[in-house]
């Protein structure tokens, strides 16, 4: 075994020395339970803003059925009438989405 050999298992093997010296185990256990501790409550934050968000998108998938029921109902009502009395009424009805602007072609 050479010289360089030697000192290097003595110098590995003091270094595993301080470090098994250095070694709580009471101490290393109790940083582990604030680290559990932590990441729970994070993961509590998450889990509430999953619901926030479930709750709003559930509230908006209801808004936009009706919204749905109600164009749909438009569009029944206007097959009927046949388009006899299209020429009065304006070619479309603005939204707050579309923002006052008409995108059909045709105006009324």
């Amino acid at each position: 075994m050479g010289i360089f050999d030697r000192l290097s298992t003595l110098f590995r093997s003091n270094i595993n020395d301080l470090i098994n010296r250095a070694e709580n185990p009471e101490k290393m256990l109790n940083q582990l339970i604030v680290d559990m501790r932590s990441q729970l409550a994070k993961a509590k934050q998450q889990v509430a803003a999953a619901i926030a968000d479930e709750k709003r998108l559930s509230a908006q998938v209801d808004t936009e059925k009706k919204s749905a029921e109600d164009w749909e109902r438009r569009a029944v009502l206007a097959v009927q009438e046949g388009g006899t009395t299209s020429r009065s009424r304006p070619c479309c009805v603005t939204t707050s989405t579309r923002r006052g602007r008409c995108s059909c072609t045709r105006r009324g």
